[in-house]
């Protein structure tokens, strides 16, 4: 029964406020009152093929039909979850997991007083000969802290990630009682790998936990769309990793084993940037959890954090956001209108912050208005 009927029809006397909380259920999210004053989306789109594929796409009951397994939306001025499918299944989450790799690096560095720009890592063999996406960092190469986090979260360097984890783990063992090489290193990073779970859980992100730095599949390391739009919501709180991820392009001078500089220009691997309005913050892929996205949108009024879990291809995942921003704006528009032309205040027993994802606002009118009742 479309969501039309169930306000047209009785069935056998049964209300229609209950026959909307039957047939919805659990598909309601609650919407900040925040979200007030927010204008149509006017897409100008500066890649006109991404564009026309998201809008081809069809829609079901109003929500866009997306491939990805699971999926959110978030208010990107509060971290709160508007809407979603399946937000709280925890599934692998590829080289998302880099966002706390960046987070933890940051509070490390500021915890102990470390200059980023001036502070230089050295390469190990480890990092260097790491399988997947790369900065094509080299045994020995040295090169700024801060220019690792935009290796890492650029091209999506799982040299760079290794190399931080290796460096900062190294800073935590305070002890220095290994003596070889390779088991100092796997000594450091489970260090650093063990911060990155307590950061996690100060972050309240309790559906999350990692086993490496750089999202390589390991069964342990999952999370969920809830858990990854608040750790968007931060990652983008900080002024340094908002920069950034919302970076197109970086060049970094390395100084190779032998004192030679070169220098390497890295590419953000996130293509939503050449969209007018839309910013990072990570991108992701892996066999197991397939293309992954998390991305923002800032357009006037509206701010919103998207997170996007193993999408059927890597081109879906870039319409199926476009298409999910498209839809949460007109949604929160329409939302705005209906407290404009409607205010029913806060006192009573009417409740007007739960607009469901199949819902219309002359929809929402017609729940408030059996709910006063």
């Amino acid at each position: 029964m479309c969501i039309r009927d169930r306000y047209q029809r009785r069935v056998h006397g049964e209300s229609l406020l209950s026959q909307e909380k039957r047939m919805i259920g659990s598909e309601s999210f609650k919407v900040p009152l925040v979200a007030a004053g927010i204008s149509r989306q006017q897409s100008m789109s500066s890649s006109r093929r991404l564009r026309a594929s998201s809008s081809q796409q069809g829609s079901r009951g109003g929500v866009p039909v997306v491939s990805a397994l699971s999926w959110s939306v978030h208010d990107g001025r509060s971290g709160e979850l508007l809407w979603g499918k399946m937000t709280q299944e925890k599934r692998e989450i590829a080289s998302l997991t880099k966002m706390m790799t960046a987070h933890t690096t940051l509070v490390l560095a500021r915890r102990l007083n470390i200059d980023l720009e001036q502070t230089a890592v050295k390469v190990t063999r480890a990092a260097a000969y790491i399988i997947g996406t790369v900065a094509n960092l080299r045994a020995g190469d040295n090169l700024s802290i801060l220019d690792l986090l935009y290796g890492m979260l650029l091209p999506s360097g799982n040299d760079a990630a290794l190399s931080l984890a290796i460096f900062f783990g190294g800073l935590l063992d305070r002890t220095r009682r290994l003596t070889q090489q390779d088991n100092s290193t796997h000594a450091h990073v489970d260090l650093f790998i063990k911060e990155m779970n307590k950061q996690a859980y100060k972050l309240g992100l309790r559906e999350t936990s990692f086993t490496n730095a750089h999202g390589l599949s390991e069964k342990g390391n999952k999370s969920t769309c809830a858990d990854l739009g608040r750790l968007c919501f931060i990652i983008l709180q900080d002024e340094l990793l908002r920069k950034i991820v919302g970076t197109k392009t970086h060049r970094a001078a390395i100084i190779d084993f032998k004192g030679r500089e070169r220098m390497a220009e890295w590419t953000n691997t996130n293509k939503l940037l050449e969209e007018p309005y839309y910013g990072g913050v990570k991108t992701g892929m892996t066999p197991n959890a397939g293309p992954c996205l998390a991305v923002s949108y800032a357009k006037g009024d509206v701010s919103l954090v998207l997170v996007l879990l193993c999408s059927r291809t890597v081109e879906k995942r870039w319409t199926e956001a476009m298409r999910l921003v498209e839809w949460a704006s007109k949604k929160l528009e329409s939302l705005q209108v209906l407290m404009n032309e409607r205010p029913f205040g806060r006192r009573g027993s009417v409740s007007y912050t739960h607009l469901r994802a199949h819902e219309t606002p002359e929809h929402l009118v017609c729940r408030l208005l059996l709910e006063k009742k």
